[in-house]
């Protein structure tokens, strides 16, 4: 699995949108399964809006606010999972980090049967019946450059994090089997791309000094680029996953098992990588990572 992350990194970077991590060596992914391309039917959504107190609202409030949106073949479950995820996500968050994802498309969850191509904004990734089983010349833009049809993709961001349900759900047809929670993965490459340029920035030098010095495992999908660095380590900081294959020991708090707790993590976080967890620290907490998030895998 190690040898296979970077590739799944060159199709972030040739389509300009960031996808999830690889499923667990062995399990099965969404491009095992039987999907047949159907015709483009336009989707109905159902939505709920976070504010920045992580208050949950089914209509549209007064004030600033986080769109959670889910396809209509979603059940209401998977929409108010994935709406709690964001609301434990940005209750903490310092007024510029909430602000600027509120000009964000938000989070989206999206059904195996809709695919990901459900949303506006991933329209151009579906699949057709013509380029069924196809990646070559017209039907390029259906795949990502390692053969994998986006339409099979659990998850990706670009101006909004797209999540397939059954990883919110946590259910037994969860590709990641409980080990990894794409909401905060997501939603992380969303925090990223919209907080200021200048904590932005921050993280691409945190970046550096980790290249340079080899802070964490190389050759592994959180350190194939800052944008998986910074996905991953959110994870890590709200205790998200407990993978070993892809996270680089960011995970790990220095042992061969994942860290127990989320003090714990982030205090090794804190030691092992300062110029990483003072953007954490900022971004999720206001520099008050103290506070526990009520995060877990499973929500």
């Amino acid at each position: 699995m190690e040898g296979r992350s970077f590739f799944y990194v060159l199709a972030i970077c040739v389509t300009g949108v960031w996808c999830m991590p690889p499923p667990l060596p062995g399990d099965f992914d969404l491009q095992n399964q039987t999907l047949h391309a159907q015709p483009r039917v336009a989707s109905s959504f159902k939505y709920r809006y976070v504010a920045h107190n992580g208050a949950i609202d089914k209509s549209r409030p007064g004030h600033p606010y986080v769109t959670v949106a889910a396809t209509s073949k979603c059940s209401d479950t998977a929409l108010e999972k994935a709406a709690l995820g964001v609301s434990l996500m940005v209750r903490h968050m310092p007024n510029d980090v909430f602000s600027g994802l509120t000009r964000s498309h938000g989070l989206g969850v999206f059904s195996q049967a809709e695919s990901m191509a459900a949303y506006p904004e991933n329209a151009h990734l579906a699949d057709t019946p013509a380029c069924h089983g196809k990646c070559s010349g017209s039907c390029a833009h259906t795949c990502t450059f390692d053969g994998r049809k986006w339409s099979t993709i659990a998850g990706l961001t670009n101006s909004r994090s797209v999540v397939l349900d059954h990883n919110v759900l946590c259910d037994r047809y969860d590709s990641y089997h409980h080990h990894d929670n794409l909401v905060i993965h997501e939603f992380g490459h969303l925090v990223m791309r919209y907080m200021p340029s200048s904590w932005r920035s921050k993280i691409e030098a945190a970046f550096t000094h980790e290249k340079y010095n080899n802070l964490w495992k190389p050759g592994v999908y959180a350190t194939a680029n800052s944008a998986e660095y910074w996905a991953e380590a959110t994870e890590s900081f709200f205790m998200a996953t407990d993978r070993r294959d892809v996270t680089g020991g960011l995970d790990m708090c220095g042992t061969s098992h994942a860290c127990t707790n989320e003090q714990q993590a982030r205090a090794y976080l804190k030691r092992h990588d300062p110029q990483l967890f003072d953007v954490l620290s900022y971004a999720y907490t206001n520099h008050h990572p103290e506070i526990t998030s009520g995060i877990k895998i499973c929500l």
